[in-house]
């Protein structure tokens, strides 16, 4: 195997890209035997960095919250098991090949490789690969996302339409770590980074995504603050200031309130408040506190023509969530994002484990607008955050030191 059984978060972060790639990207170009490859090539490659790491098991972390990991991966096993019991029939391609239902759950068993095995500059180029992904496809995409004249309030909620205005955010979003990491990184990439945010950010509210809105200008806002006192602070205030200015004047040149119309139309309007009071409705107090497993549905008379009065999702993250685990998901996965981001940006002496506490941070704040979490490199690289806060060797090195390590 040579050098690769010390790299099994390469193969996991390219098996969790492939699949991603396959499943927002590929799809809409090419045909289903070679989009079928993509995701078949993707789960191997996740299965086979379980492979390389070998058999020898790491528990992670320390006291209780070791056992708060293995009762959450226990209890996402049985959130799996209970959909051959329980929920709606199953439906196989849709387990399998989407990512918010099977695959997801197997995320967090990764830390078992131990932090050994989970150095973060394994994931680095399949990141910058994820960037250039979500670029392409806006840029394939452009005369379309960019003159949206055809969208109005009705046709923005169908499927198709929904997906243009979110498909590069799946690409460019992991990145934000990138961000809240820059002192790490080249300006160049970051640099590149914050073009791509602000790009995606453009395509998101074109198509009124609010949510996904929120998600770039949170980790550009917060990409800014961490380095608030740092030297570089004035290159990057002018550098914004250049990217606002270029904006201001392809701005002049189009009527841009019909451009946002929709997230205008959008902005004040509370379009899950329906589905949220049918949650509430048929969930009984046992279903909030166990779920009703991975294929668990609730019923809802406020749907589209083209949705079933039994919906498998529900919009809003936290409750997604405990649709699926209940309070017994929802609570242990709130615990580690929260008590990360403390012990990293506040009991931390680098600037690598500060951003990710609040990357951690981020998944919180995300599980009301959306959240939910997915096969995604985003989940990947939110688990190995929650790792490296909770790891006081690591939190204790100096700036220098975590270079020399993990870059």
């Amino acid at each position: 195997m040579g050098r690769f059984k010390y790299i099994p978060l390469f193969w996991t972060s390219l098996g969790v890209f492939l699949f991603t790639f396959k499943f927002y990207f590929i799809t809409s170009y090419i045909g289903s035997l070679w989009s079928n490859f993509f995701f078949i090539f993707g789960i191997l490659s996740f299965i086979f960095s379980f492979y390389v790491k070998g058999s020898q098991v790491v528990l992670p972390f320390a006291g209780v919250l070791r056992y708060i990991y293995v009762f959450y991966l226990l209890w996402s096993v049985l959130v799996i098991v209970r959909a051959s019991v329980e929920g709606a029939p199953i439906e196989w391609n849709m387990l399998i090949y989407q990512p918010d239902y099977f695959w997801q759950y197997w995320i967090p068993f990764i830390l078992l490789f131990g932090i050994r095995y989970l150095n973060f500059k394994d994931v680095k180029c399949i990141l910058i690969l994820s960037m250039l992904v979500g670029m392409f496809y806006i840029i394939l995409n452009w005369e379309e996302i960019f003159f949206t004249s055809h969208l109005n309030l009705y046709n923005s909620f169908i499927a198709e339409e929904v997906r243009k205005g979110q498909v590069a955010s799946y690409f460019i979003l992991p990145a934000g770590i990138i961000l809240l990491c820059q002192k790490f990184y080249s300006n160049k990439l970051v640099v590149f980074t914050i073009l791509l945010f602000l790009l995606g950010s453009v395509n998101a509210a074109l198509y009124a995504r609010r949510s996904t809105l929120f998600f770039y200008f949170f980790f550009l806002l917060s990409g800014l603050l961490i380095y608030v006192k740092k030297e570089n602070l004035v290159k990057l205030l002018w550098g914004i200031l250049v990217i606002i200015g270029i904006c201001l004047i392809l701005m002049s040149s189009f009527d841009w309130e019909s451009y946002l119309v929709l997230l205008l139309d959008k902005l004040d309007k509370n379009t899950r408040s329906g589905v949220e009071m049918a949650f509430y409705k048929d969930m009984s107090w046992m279903d909030w506190i166990i779920g009703r497993g991975m294929t668990g549905t609730y019923y809802c008379w406020e749907v589209s023509d083209i949705d079933r009065l039994n919906r498998l999702v529900i919009e809003t993250g936290y409750l997604n969530i405990i649709l699926k685990g209940g309070i017994f998901l929802l609570l242990p996965y709130v615990f580690f994002c929260i008590k990360s981001f403390f012990l990293g940006y506040f009991k931390s002496k680098n600037m690598l484990t500060k951003g990710m506490g609040v990357y951690c941070l981020a998944y919180v704040f995300f599980l009301y607008p959306s959240g939910t979490p997915e096969f995604n490199l985003s989940w990947v690289i939110l688990w190995i955050s929650i790792l490296y806060c909770n790891t006081s060797s690591i939190r204790y090195m100096s700036d220098e030191q975590i270079r020399n390590k993990y870059f």
